[in-house]
């Protein structure tokens, strides 16, 4: 057991944030989020996929996925477990357009706009998705300019998230089950699908991209 909590599952070029996911982007939450929506991108196969060069468009997780950071080099799989020790399932399912911009809202709402650090342990970092928050406006009034990658396109590119269009959504299971919160998606979350542990998710990705050199990306802005 020993041996194994010391194998070498990756590599990093990067330092991956850990405090910063609960404040804004965060590249650990780029990087596990992307790994989210690679899973179900590899294993859907071509003839079901409909024109799309995606099953699903968007990953979503709360920062509170994330226990501690992982520092430049070696990643084992002990430091990976220490990261993310939950032992989670992935789900994917469909959701509203609307209810995406819910979840952002609560993601942001606990946000003390007079706090010199504003911090969320709901905060939600994201692949497929661009956004802008402003924590003057009132909570539930705080995210703007929602952009969504297209799945049924040839070419992937950001465009206006509409809010009664359907999209396919990667959450972790805790996420799916409305914990901490998120009663939206369990409440309103259509066509469950369920996909592998987190760990797995995570140690196939970085054996497809390797080294991993996730950096901010701009996805989410504080304006």
């Amino acid at each position: 057991m020993k041996s194994y909590a010391n194998q070498i599952v990756g590599e990093s070029r990067v330092y991956l944030q850990q405090v910063e996911c609960s404040r804004g982007e965060c590249n650990l939450g780029n990087f596990f989020t992307d790994a989210m929506l690679h899973t179900f991108v590899k294993d859907a196969s071509s003839s079901s996929l409909e024109n799309s060069w995606s099953n699903v468009t968007i990953a979503l997780t709360s920062q509170g996925t994330f226990r501690v950071p992982i520092s430049a080099g070696n990643i084992t799989y002990k430091q990976l477990f220490a990261m993310c020790p939950w032992q989670n399932r992935l789900v994917a399912l469909t959701l509203r357009g609307k209810h995406v911009v819910e979840l952002l809202e609560h993601g942001v709402a606990p946000m003390n706009v007079s706090s010199s650090s504003p911090r969320s342990s709901r905060f939600l970092q994201v692949s497929g998705l661009r956004f802008a928050f402003d924590l003057t406006g009132p909570a539930g009034q705080r995210v703007s300019n929602v952009r969504v990658r297209c799945s049924k396109c040839q070419v992937p590119e950001y465009g206006p998230l509409a809010m009664e269009e359907r999209y396919r959504v990667v959450v972790m299971e805790y996420l799916a089950n409305g914990k901490i919160g998120f009663g939206v998606i369990s409440e309103n979350a259509e066509d469950l699908e369920m996909g592998p542990f987190d760990l797995d998710t995570l140690m196939d990705y970085m054996s497809a991209v390797r080294p991993i050199a996730s950096g901010i990306e701009h996805r989410i802005k504080k304006t």
